[in-house]
C-alpha cells in the first residue's frame, strides 16, 4: 500500500517525489480544495444577447465568456469565441456551444461555424454535426 507524505513547505507548489512518495504542500492541497468546491457550487447561466448578436455567459452575474455571431435568415455564423481567462477549464465556453446549438436547433437554423471553438465543439459533439452548413 502506498501512503503519501506532505511536505510542510508552504512555498511549494503542486506535487513532487520524494523518497518514491508524492509530496503535496498544504498550500497546493487547499488550493486544489478551494477550486474543486468552487467548480461544484458554479452555474453557468447562457442567454442570447441578441442586440449585441453574442451569447454570454454569467457565472454569480460576471460576464465570464461570449460567442459573437452573425445572423442570416436560415443560418447562425460563429465567429468568435472567448472564455475569461480565470474561467478557462471550467466548462464556460461549453456552456455556450450547447446552449448556442441548442437554441439553433429550436429555431430551426442552420449552423456556419467559422470559430474554431464552436467548429471544434461540434467535432467532438457529432450529435449537433446535422445543424452544419459550410457554405450560404
Amino acid at each position: 500500500m502506498h501512503t503519501a507524505r506532505f511536505a510542510r513547505s508552504p512555498g511549494r507548489v503542486g506535487p513532487s517525489r520524494h523518497e518514491g512518495h508524492i509530496c503535496l504542500s498544504t498550500a497546493s492541497i487547499d488550493r486544489q480544495t478551494a477550486t474543486l468546491a468552487q467548480w461544484a457550487t458554479m452555474t453557468v447561466v447562457v442567454a442570447d444577447d441578441s442586440m449585441a448578436s453574442r451569447y454570454e455567459a454569467r457565472i454569480d452575474g460576471t460576464l465570464a465568456g461570449i460567442s459573437e455571431y452573425e445572423l442570416t435568415p436560415d443560418t447562425i455564423v460563429f465567429l468568435h469565441t472567448v472564455v475569461a481567462e480565470e474561467r478557462e477549464g471550467q466548462g464556460v465556453g461549453s456552456a455556450i456551444a450547447r446552449y448556442a446549438l441548442d437554441d439553433a436547433r429550436a429555431r430551426g437554423l442552420y449552423v456556419r461555424p467559422l470559430c474554431p471553438f464552436i467548429r471544434g465543439w461540434i467535432t467532438q459533439h457529432p450529435e449537433y454535426s446535422d445543424l452544419v452548413r459550410t457554405a450560404g
